[in-house]
């Protein structure tokens, strides 16, 4: 009976080594198939990362510039009108001038 049992026992024992070690080897395929999955991830947020910042630098140039030409034409119409002012100014003086004469 001892002999049966471990004639028995031996497959057995084999069965279950085996299963444990595929058991790991799934497991082991799970686990990388996740930090493959991760590394995935990781690039592809680095790949939109960079497509961000692409695509932000000429925008923010643009807003620079578009700032710029505002300063621009508010620096224009200021000018204008202090321009204006003083030709208001001489011909005030001119008319007053022509009066007085």
């Amino acid at each position: 009976a001892e002999e049966e049992y471990a004639d028995a026992e031996a497959p057995a024992k084999e069965e279950y080594v085996d299963a444990q070690a595929n058991q790991q080897i799934v497991q082991l395929n799970i686990t990388g198939s996740r930090e493959e999955e991760a590394e995935e991830g990781e690039e592809e947020e680095a790949v939109a990362e960079e497509e961000y910042a692409d695509a932000e630098a000429p925008a923010k140039e643009e807003y620079v510039d578009a700032q710029a030409n505002q300063q621009i034409v508010q620096l224009n119409i200021t000018g204008s009108r202090e321009e204006e002012a003083e030709e208001g100014e001489e011909e005030e003086a001119v008319a007053e001038e022509e009066y007085a004469d």
